[in-house]
């Protein structure tokens, strides 16, 4: 029965020693998010908007979008004439109809659609079908670890008929 004494006191001995000292090293868990919320949190959205004529923007360049949004929203893309330069360069000068890929928070987004004169693209149906635009909305959805949606692509999931 003592053969595990020495290792059952060693083990209880350094338990005992975190408890008192070493329960200071762990690091300290930001006290604005709870436990709860930590699942849903969601990261940056990357969105499409178009630079209109009357924006304070044209002619300036990307780091004037990004100075405008103080940082907060970063353009990720430029589509010009069908071309898209990934990551443009600082110079690089804005122009009226530009498609800016930008990534950032919804609420800095938003801030920065006002200010600039940004116009939001959202999906369109057929128009020369003679069926009007859509609506767009954000939605968000959770898939639990139970899903039978896991695994399975959006294709087979037929969600742009729904």
């Amino acid at each position: 029965m003592f053969d595990f004494f020495p290792v059952g006191v060693g083990i209880a001995l350094i338990g005992i020693a975190f408890l008192f000292v070493g329960w200071r090293l762990i690091p300290i868990r930001n006290q604005g998010q709870h436990e709860a919320d930590m699942p849903f949190r969601v990261g940056d959205y990357v969105s499409e908007a178009t630079l209109s004529e009357n924006s304070p923007l044209v002619g300036k360049a990307v780091t004037d979008l990004e100075a405008l949004s103080e940082g907060t929203v970063s353009g990720v893309a430029i589509i010009r004439g069908g071309m898209r330069r990934n990551a443009p360069g600082s110079r690089w000068r804005l122009t009226a109809n530009d498609v800016l890929i930008l990534e950032s928070d919804p609420h800095d987004l938003h801030s920065l659609v006002t200010s600039a004169s940004l116009l939001l693209i959202g999906p369109k149906e057929n128009e020369t079908a003679g069926k009007q635009a859509v609506e767009t909305a954000v939605a968000e959805a959770v898939i639990t670890a139970g899903s039978p949606m896991i695994g399975v692509s959006s294709t087979q999931l037929e969600l742009r008929e729904r």
